[in-house]
C-alpha cells in the first residue's frame, strides 16, 4: 500500500496566492530568487536556526516541525512561543 501524499503547508499558501505559482514551485521545482526573496531569506536566518531560548519571560522555540497525518499536511512553524500555559505560533515576514 502506498502512503497518502502529504501536502506542504507552504503549497497551500502559494496556491491561494496564485495556483500557477504553486504548480511551478511545488510540482515543477521551478524557483528563482529576486531581491525580495533574498532579503527575506537573510531576515529568516535566525528563525531557521532552530535555536530555542528564553526571551522576555517566555520560551521561544524556532523551526518547529508540524504535521497532521489526518489532514495529510506537513510544514514548519517559524517559531512557537510558550508562556505559562499559553502556546502561540509565530510567523515572521520581511516587509516590502
Amino acid at each position: 500500500m502506498t502512503p497518502d501524499p502529504v501536502i506542504q503547508i507552504s503549497a497551500i499558501e502559494h496556491f491561494v496566492y496564485c495556483p500557477r505559482q504553486c504548480a511551478l514551485i511545488h510540482c515543477d521545482g521551478v524557483w528563482s530568487d529576486n531581491a525580495h526573496t533574498v532579503r527575506g531569506a537573510r531576515a529568516h536566518r535566525r528563525v531557521d536556526s532552530g535555536e530555542h531560548r528564553q526571551e522576555r519571560g517566555r520560551q521561544v522555540l524556532r523551526a518547529i516541525p508540524l504535521w497532521s497525518e489526518e489532514l495529510g499536511l506537513s510544514g514548519r512553524a517559524d517559531a512557537v512561543e510558550v508562556e505559562d500555559d499559553a502556546v502561540r505560533p509565530v510567523e515572521y515576514k520581511a516587509g516590502v
